[in-house]
C-alpha cells in the first residue's frame, strides 16, 4: 500500500471475518453514518455505505486520513467515553457512565490502554423515595483507540503498513499470544485493515455489569457481540436500543444468559424484530478475576445464544415474575442486587433446556437455597403461567406439592402439641411449628442433593411421596410419573427442587413458603415428617395415619 490513492473495500461476508470484525464493520458503518447526518467530512477520505459493505477511498496521507476518522469516531466528554456510531453525546447521563464502565472492563482494562486524571462520582436515583446510587468511575484524558492510527501507518511515509499487525486481547478479547516463549509463532496477527474494522467493535457492542451468586467474581462484567447479516437493518436496531436503554439499571445483569436474553428481548415483540431486523442471535463473552491474575479480569466464559419464540416468551415471564432489588445498606452505600432465580433461568433456557432444567445443578448450598426462598412469589407464578417441557413435569410438581403439604401439616401439629406441653400460647406454637417446616424443607433439599445416581433418587422419592396420603394426581397418573423418573431423574430432581421453593399452602394463598414469623401456617392438613435418620429424637411423636407408601413399579424394584 505504497500508493497515496486507495480505495478500501469492506465486505461483511468476508470468508475470514468473525462475529468481532462483523461487529467492527458495522460500527464503522454507524460511525460514517452519523458523520453523514451532521455534514462532517473531509476532502481526503470520502465512504460509501451500503448493505453489506463499506467502501473507503483515501487521497494523500492515509495517516491524516486516518487520524482524523479516529478523532470524530471515539470521543472523552467530562472523563466518559463516547462513541459517535451511536451518537453517544445525546444519550442520557446514566447510558454513558454504563457505556464507560462497561468498556474499561472488557476491551479497555488495562491500565496502560488509558490515561486518567482521577475518579469522579455521578448520583442516579434508582427507585423514587429512596437513596440514589452513587456510581464512581475512571475519568480519562484519552484512550489507546485515539492514537492507533500511528500503529496502522508508517510514520515516514504516511502510507497504512503492509506487515500483520499483532492484534492484542483488547482489540479482540481471548485473542492473545498462546505461549509466551513462542511469542513470534503463537501470537494472532491481522492486516492494517482488519485491525482498523476491529478497533471499531466497540461501538456496537452493549455491556452489562455482572453480580453473580452463582459464579462470584468470576463474573462480574458482560461482552455482547451481536449477530450482524446486514449493515443498513442492524444500524436501525442499533439505534433504537440506545435510545430505550437509558436507565442505570437497564445495564445490570445476573448472569451471562441474563446478559444475553436481556439484549435480545429488549424490544416489545422480540421474535418479530428478530425476523425484521435478522438479529436473532449475540455471543456473550463473560470477564471476572482468575486466581492466578486477580488484578485484571479474564474471559471466563463465553456462549453463542439464540433466541426462539420459546425462549423469549420465558423469558420474558421470568423477567416479569423476578424483579431485580435496590438495596441501601445504611449509610455504607446502595446496591443493585440482581435476581437469582433469572440467572438460573437464563441459563438454562440459553443452554435449550427448559426453564427449570438447572435449578438442582446450580443450588447446591444452603445460602443459594435460602436467597432462592426468598424469590418464591416468582416461582409460583412461572409454576402457574410458563410452560412446562411434558405435561408430566407439571403432573410431578402437583405430586411435590402433596407431599410437602402432609410434611408441613405435620410439622405445624407438633409444633402446637409442644407449645400444649409448655402451656405455651397458640402463637407460640405456631412459631415453633414455622421452625419444624424450614428444618423439614432443608432436610429435603439436602436429600434430594445427594442423590447421585438413579437409584439414590428412586429410593428417595419413593420415601418422599410416601408422605403425601391421598394425592389424586399421583394416584391417577403413577405410572406416568414413574416412567418419567425412569427416563430423567436429573430432571425430576429440578422439578423437586422447584417445587420446594414454589409450594403455596391451600389455605393460605398469598403466603411465601418460607414462611416468616407473620405467616398463619397449615393447621388441619396430615401429620407426617420426613426424616433424614432413621434414629432421630423426633420418631417418638410420630403417629401412624394408615396411609400407605406409593407403590414401587417392578422394573425399580431392584434398585434399592
Amino acid at each position: 500500500m505504497n500508493s497515496t490513492k486507495i480505495e478500501i473495500i469492506l465486505n461483511l461476508h468476508s470468508p475470514h471475518y468473525t462475529d468481532m470484525h462483523a461487529a467492527g464493520l458495522a460500527g464503522l458503518y454507524m460511525t460514517l453514518q452519523q458523520l453523514d447526518k451532521k455534514k462532517i467530512a473531509n476532502d481526503n477520505l470520502k465512504w460509501q455505505l451500503d448493505e453489506s459493505e463499506v467502501k473507503l477511498a483515501i487521497a494523500g496521507s492515509h495517516l491524516a486520513a486516518i487520524e482524523w476518522l479516529l478523532e470524530q469516531s471515539f470521543l472523552l466528554d467530562d472523563g466518559l467515553i463516547g462513541f459517535r456510531g451511536i451518537d453517544s453525546e445525546n444519550l442520557s447521563i446514566e447510558s454513558r457512565v454504563a457505556l464507560h464502565q462497561g468498556v474499561l472492563n472488557t476491551f479497555l482494562q488495562q491500565g496502560i490502554l488509558s490515561k486518567s486524571d482521577g475518579v469522579k462520582s455521578q448520583t442516579f436515583e434508582i427507585e423514587e423515595g429512596k437513596l440514589p446510587i452513587v456510581v464512581s468511575y475512571k475519568s480519562l484524558t484519552e484512550y489507546s483507540h485515539q492514537k492507533f492510527a500511528k500503529t496502522l501507518c508508517d510514520s515516514r511515509t504516511g502510507f497504512l503498513i503492509e506487515k500483520p499487525v499483532a492484534v492484542a486481547g483488547w482489540l479482540n478479547p481471548g485473542a492473545t499470544v498462546k505461549h509466551t516463549a513462542f511469542t513470534s509463532k503463537t501470537s494472532i496477527e491481522q492486516s492494517a485493515v482488519d485491525a482498523l474494522v476491529l478497533l471499531y467493535a466497540p461501538v456496537v457492542c452493549c455491556y452489562f455489569k455482572i453480580r453473580s451468586f452463582t459464579k462470584g467474581e468470576k463474573a462480574s462484567a458482560a461482552l455482547i457481540v451481536p449477530e450482524i447479516l446486514n449493515l443498513k437493518e442492524f444500524a436501525e436496531i442499533r439505534m433504537s436500543y440506545a435510545k430505550r436503554c437509558q436507565a442505570y439499571k437497564d445495564f445490570h445483569a445476573s448472569g451471562i444468559g441474563d446478559a444475553a436474553l436481556r439484549f435480545l428481548v429488549t424490544y416489545e415483540s422480540a421474535v418479530s424484530i428478530a425476523k425484521t431486523y435478522r438479529v436473532n442471535r449475540c455471543r456473550v463473552v463473560i470477564f471476572g478475576k482468575m486466581p492466578w491474575n486477580e488484578k485484571q479480569k479474564s474471559p471466563t466464559d463465553k456462549y453463542l445464544v439464540t433466541a426462539t419464540a420459546k425462549i423469549c416468551n420465558a423469558y420474558k415471564q421470568a423477567q416479569s415474575a423476578f424483579q431485580d432489588k435496590y438495596v441501601v445498606y445504611g449509610d455504607s452505600g446502595s446496591a443493585i442486587v440482581p435476581s437469582l432465580a433469572k440467572d438460573v433461568i437464563a441459563g438454562a433456557l440459553i443452554k435449550q433446556l427448559p426453564w427449570y432444567g438447572e435449578l438442582a445443578v446450580k443450588i447446591t448450598s444452603k445460602e443459594l437455597f435460602d436467597r432462592l426462598c426468598y424469590e418464591s412469589k416468582g416461582f409460583r407464578d412461572m409454576v402457574k403461567y410458563a410452560a412446562w417441557k411434558e405435561a408430566s413435569h407439571g403432573r410431578f410438581i402437583e405430586a411435590c406439592h402433596d407431599a410437602l403439604r402432609g410434611i408441613y401439616g405435620r410439622s405445624m401439629e407438633q409444633g402446637k402439641r409442644e407449645a400444649k406441653r409448655q402451656k405455651a400460647s397458640d402463637e407460640h406454637g405456631k412459631d415453633l411449628g414455622r421452625k419444624r417446616i424450614e428444618d423439614e424443607r432443608e432436610k429435603v433439599q439436602r436429600k434430594m442433593i445427594r442423590c447421585k445416581n438413579l437409584s439414590a433418587f428412586c429410593s428417595f422419592i419413593t420415601e418422599f411421596w410416601s408422605w403425601a396420603g391421598y394425592s389424586p394426581v399421583l394416584q391417577e397418573h403413577s405410572a406416568e410419573l414413574w416412567n418419567f423418573v425412569l427416563d430423567d431423574w436429573e430432571m425430576a430432581r429440578n422439578l423437586v427442587l422447584l417445587s420446594l421453593v414454589s409450594y403455596q399452602p391451600r389455605k393460605s394463598a398469598g403466603l411465601p413458603p418460607q414462611l416468616s414469623s407473620d405467616d398463619s401456617g397449615e393447621t388441619e392438613d396430615s401429620d407426617v415428617d420426613l426424616d433424614e435418620d432413621e434414629d432421630d429424637e423426633d420418631d417418638e411423636d410420630d403417629e401412624d395415619d394408615g396411609v400407605e407408601s406409593v407403590p414401587l413399579p417392578k422394573s425399580l424394584r431392584n434398585l434399592r
